[in-house]
């Protein structure tokens, strides 16, 4: 019988591979960046998938999926620090893929301002009626500026430069505190909508990763100097 050390190191190479495919398959080299139809997606339901991250913690990225991770430890493993203003188009094959313009650049490359960078995103919608909210994730909405913390992704079969957000949690930072935002009683599948949803952070039922969040959110106001609302 397997132990449990081995199969637990099998799902971490399981889980890297597949988070590798389906990003390739976002940006495969053989068609450029292509818009996808998401005029519906503030009319359909949110099936939050918990704990889709998990234990998918492997040694090369153990902050990607850490729900309690710190600002100075987010910022220790970003290559790049951003403000952003969202651009409606997306990407391809199931997956999102947001275009984005660099407003201004905190850390990392300082060229990079007003360049525009593809961000792979850590939601997607199915058949313009279902989104499903990995780990709680709420997509980034067009025209709406946000402060990303990202990490670079070498793919060498592609043309397109993409990023990953150094975190799914906390990696991209709304600029406006929604009113009404909280922790959420529960998450049944399919009772919220997602225009309910759409200017959260993100959609979670633990208080320890809300105030992860608000304690991020409230030290990017100290990194940008903005007086944000």
């Amino acid at each position: 019988m397997m132990k449990p050390e081995m199969k637990r190191k099998y799902y971490y190479i399981l889980w890297a591979l597949l988070l590798a495919l389906s990003v390739y398959l976002c940006i495969d080299k053989k068609s450029k960046l292509e818009t996808l139809d998401y005029s519906n997606i503030d009319s359909a339901a949110v099936y939050v998938l918990e704990n889709w991250g998990g234990d998918a913690i492997n040694v090369d990225t153990p902050w990607r999926f850490n729900p309690l991770i710190s600002f100075d430890e987010l910022k220790k493993y970003s290559d790049l620090i951003v403000r952003v203003k969202a651009i409606s188009s997306r990407g391809k094959n199931n997956c999102t893929i947001t275009e984005t313009e660099i407003l201004d650049v905190y850390q990392g490359e300082k060229n990079m301002f007003n360049n525009i960078v593809y961000v792979y995103e850590w939601g997607e919608l199915y058949f313009q009626h279902t989104y499903f909210a990995r780990d709680g994730y709420t997509l980034m909405t067009p025209q709406q500026e946000y402060v990303l913390f990202l990490n670079k992704f070498y793919n060498p079969y592609s043309e397109e430069e993409a990023w990953l957000l150094a975190n799914v949690f906390h990696g991209k930072i709304i600029t406006n505190w929604p009113e009404g935002w909280s922790v959420i009683d529960d998450l049944k599948s399919g009772t919220l909508i997602y225009s309910e949803v759409s200017d959260w952070g993100l959609i979670t039922t633990d208080e320890m990763v809300f105030n992860c969040y608000k304690d991020i959110y409230e030290n990017v106001l100290s990194l940008t100097g903005t007086e944000y609302e």
